[in-house]
């Protein structure tokens, strides 16, 4: 009995459309190494910095793994409770490798410098 062999040109076209998504920016234009482009902004990558305070350096070590620092900084405004769905969110659905004691303190500081409460609070 032979078994039919399936095209694999519609997985090659995917694949192919996917890098280049990858390596054009929004405009079409090719990124520059000095440049990150996500739905956000297409900012230096040096202008992205944490407010200093601590646990900044986790955050930037665990959050950073998937994706730059621009959903946290340009997310400023999210309540309390809304970063702590969105640590849970990405550990639980992306599997973001973060045990509950570093959960806690990297929701700690989203909470202190990055939510409504920080901002009408002037941090």
């Amino acid at each position: 009995m032979r078994i039919p062999r399936r095209s694999s040109l519609p997985a090659a076209v995917a694949l192919g459309a996917l890098v280049l998504a990858l390596v054009l920016g929004p405009g079409g234009e090719p990124v520059s190494r000095g440049q990150a482009v996500t739905p956000y902004a297409e900012l230096p990558l040096e202008a992205w910095e944490l407010e200093p305070g601590e646990d900044a350096q986790l955050v930037q070590a665990f959050c950073t793994i998937c994706h730059s620092l621009a959903p946290i900084i340009q997310h400023q405004g999210f309540t309390k409770e809304m970063w702590a769905q969105e640590v849970d969110k990405m550990r639980q659905q992306h599997g973001a490798p973060v045990d509950d004691a570093t959960a806690a303190k990297i929701v700690a500081y989203l909470q202190e410098h990055y939510s409504q409460e920080a901002l009408q609070a002037g941090r």
